[in-house]
């Protein structure tokens, strides 16, 4: 509540000008003198002032540390600050009244109406270039990215503000991809949405009338249902989440997989077999986005449509999704001792945060299948040779993602033979970037490390460990408050003398 009150404070200093706020007190000064005509209204915008501040700090329960929540708490505060302007008009009329009164000159009068026009033009000429969202498309592009990589009468299972509202409004009311079905997750669970929702989903059955993990009948003799049964019984058509999967209801894992699909995750049933050359080919071009790393306000939505489309690119599958290896905070699963630093040291690539258990935690699209198919060459149950291929396509498709997939018959020594290309394709693109996420550094360099155990021709261990510890000592210098820091800087103990090591084995 305390931290709330001063943020406030803060913003309105922020938002009103100087002279705004010296007439808001002046106006509360003028109180003393119970004489004054008008002091009824100002005792009371003065106590709206100070109930409504007080009783939002009390009641406002996100964490405003985090912008984009800072942000939706902002929008809040424009009802004080509106108040604090009326305030400050009152504080206008009684400053002219007293000189006035002291001066007895009649003209002055003729100034209050000046005055306020000046600090009315002089409001709007600060906040205009901020307010001024004429040329401001990102929400726009992002949600006709995710829309235009749809495949045909796809069924897409909204989850979010962002995802929701900007596709929803452009699906219905500017009538883009009118094949496709949006079914918003959250509203499922309450009772009015399908009966309303149904008419505008010719083409989706439901098996009840309200989402359910317990499938059952109400008291109030509602049919319930779960996701499981909603994919069986939609199976003519392909489903996806976006973005993220409801973690109430985990009956799809019997059947069904996550697998990569740009910022959105296609659900797709187990005994289908993961091909990692197909689905590269298929999410290689999803997006068209050309927006720079950082360029918004974090407490924007534009700044979160921006991380999503970026840390779609390159991320690690989140923990307890069947169909693929799962990587958890504590350490990689494993039956047989690593064999590299990092895996020694339990340190796993970092992800983006995003809510849901089986999302792709890491807020073009063409990016994020990689460390989807990393994760499934760190299973210990994968052979030897099939490991490679996908450590190989991994990291081949982190240093370029334009470039052509290896062919299907690619053996192990053929398949590790282009790696020092592709770093160095990898490393002109991150170079030629101002600003990109800090976890491309972590991720990629754990994609380095087990480059390095790979035996094969064509790969420069020297190179190799260099980048590793390159990458890994950026991140450790950007990313203060991950857990696995000292972990890291372990590690990177072991491979700096790993490094020296392998320098003095050549020179002799």
């Amino acid at each position: 509540m305390e931290r709330s009150a001063c943020s406030q404070i803060i913003n309105m200093k922020t938002e009103l000008s100087f002279n705004i706020q010296a007439l808001a007190v002046w106006a509360n000064i003028c109180l003393i003198r119970k004489d004054r005509r008008k002091s009824s209204v100002v005792w009371l915008f003065t106590g709206m002032l100070c109930v409504y501040s007080l009783f939002f700090a009390w009641r406002a329960n996100l964490d405003i540390s985090k912008p984009l929540f800072m942000g939706v708490v902002e929008r809040f505060w424009m009802q004080s600050n509106a108040v604090v302007a009326v305030l400050a008009g009152l504080g206008l009329a009684t400053l002219v009244s007293e000189t006035n009164r002291v001066l007895r000159c009649n003209g002055i009068r003729n100034l209050e109406w000046l005055s306020a026009a000046l600090l009315v033009a002089y409001q709007v000429c600060s906040n205009y270039s901020i307010c001024d969202q004429r040329t401001n498309n990102v929400i726009d592009q992002f949600a006709r990215n995710l829309l235009d990589s749809m495949p045909q009468d796809a069924i897409i299972l909204l989850r979010g503000d962002l995802p929701g509202n900007a596709l929803r409004y452009l699906h219905y009311c500017e009538g883009l991809r009118p094949d496709v079905s949006l079914v918003d997750q959250e509203m499922m669970t309450y009772e009015w949405y399908l009966p309303k929702a149904v008419r505008h989903l010719p083409g989706v059955r439901f098996p009840g009338e309200r989402w359910n993990p317990v499938e059952g009948v109400l008291p109030s003799g509602v049919v319930t249902f779960n996701l499981y049964h909603f994919l069986e019984m939609n199976k003519q058509k392909e489903t996806f989440v976006c973005i993220g999967i409801h973690e109430g209801d985990p009956t799809w894992k019997k059947d069904y997989s996550l697998w990569p699909w740009g910022s959105c995750d296609k659900l797709v049933p187990s005994k289908i077999v993961f091909n990692p050359e197909e689905w590269i080919k298929r999410t290689r071009a999803i997006y068209n986005w050309t927006e720079a790393y950082g360029r918004f306000d974090p407490s924007s939505w534009e700044s979160v449509a921006n991380e999503e489309m970026w840390q779609a690119r390159i991320s690690l599958y989140s923990p307890g999704c069947p169909g693929t290896h799962s990587v958890d905070q504590a350490g990689l699963e494993r039956r047989n001792p690593p064999s590299s630093a990092s895996q020694s040291a339990g340190i796993t690539g970092v992800r983006h945060h995003r809510p849901g258990p089986c999302t792709f935690e890491g807020f073009g699209g063409e990016m994020k299948t990689p460390f989807f198919i990393f994760s499934l060459a760190e299973s210990a149950e994968v052979p030897a040779d099939v490991k490679a291929q996908l450590y190989t396509h991994a990291y081949k498709y982190i240093g370029l993602r334009s470039s052509g997939s290896t062919s299907t018959g690619t053996t192990r020594s053929q398949a590790v033979c282009h790696a020092e290309a592709y770093m160095q394709l990898y490393k002109e693109i991150v170079y030629l970037q101002e600003e990109l996420p800090v976890n491309w550094h972590k991720n990629y360099a754990i994609a380095c490390e087990r480059m390095l155990r790979l035996p094969g021709p064509g790969v420069d261990p020297e190179v190799l460990l260099s980048e590793t510890i390159k990458h890994f000592h950026l991140y450790t210098r950007k990313a203060q408050n991950d857990p696995q820091r000292a972990d890291i800087i372990a590690a990177l103990k072991h491979l700096r003398r790993e490094l020296r090591s392998l320098r003095n084995t050549k020179k002799v």
